[in-house]
């Protein structure tokens, strides 16, 4: 038969290490024993970039998307507009909410290549192409 080990267990907080305080850790700093590195964004709510974010902003052409054109709204408009359909219908047939058919006609979304195929499908119209990013 298995015996039990019933001493009781006292566990005890180590009180000969003191916790660092600022005058310790200034006087190591001093003497070099300690060294303090600056992190990006270390201590706070910092907003920003990176240090070389102007470097890489200056090497590149621009990060805007693409925008869509005056003529693709327009022809996705009157396409909708031809079949005597709301945004609602349209959205239903696609199968996707009436908000993004309502984005795609005032330029806030770009509709993805597959999207752009199953509106002309559903329309059947050629839409014109997206253009390329705007220039600032």
């Amino acid at each position: 038969m298995a015996t039990q080990d019933w001493k009781t267990v006292v566990l005890k907080k180590n009180i000969t290490k003191k916790p660092a305080t600022a005058r310790s850790i200034a006087k190591a700093k001093k003497s070099g024993d300690l060294q303090t590195v600056k992190k990006y964004g270390g201590g706070g709510n910092a907003k920003g970039g990176p240090s070389n974010a102007i470097k890489l902003d200056n090497e590149t052409e621009n990060f805007r998307h693409k925008a869509i054109s005056q003529n693709f709204k327009v022809t996705l408009m009157k396409a909708r507009q031809a079949k005597k359909w709301t945004q609602k219908e349209l959205a239903q047939k696609m199968n996707v909410q009436a908000s993004i058919i309502a984005s795609y006609e005032n330029g806030s979304a770009i509709p993805q290549q597959q999207v752009i195929n199953r509106l002309q499908r559903v329309l059947g119209v050629k839409l014109p192409k997206i253009t390329n990013p705007k220039k600032r």
